[in-house]
């Protein structure tokens, strides 16, 4: 199966450092790490296999100033197609 992306982009204009998080549906962090890029933008990559109905992107300045977060939820679509051997 594929890989899926998401590409994350932050404008820091003042260089202070803050935290990425990538959490689970539960709240449960899958990434965090700490940076202080002005112009961040790094490419998280998710294996496609992995059974998850919701992430969250949780950007956050060390003193908490600043908190933006953002929710991607899947949803899995089966299409099955029945034929009959019948003549």
């Amino acid at each position: 199966e594929e890989n899926i992306f998401f590409n994350v982009k932050f404008n820091n204009e003042t260089g202070k450092s803050f935290r990425v998080f990538v959490l689970d549906e539960n709240g449960e962090p899958l990434f965090q790490e700490k940076y202080s890029d002005k112009l961040f933008d790094k490419r998280f990559i998710l294996q496609n296999d992995q059974d998850l109905s919701k992430l969250t992107f949780m950007i956050q300045t060390n003193n908490g100033s600043f908190k933006e977060i953002f929710d991607i939820k899947f949803s899995t679509k089966i299409i099955a197609e029945v034929r009959s051997n019948n003549k």
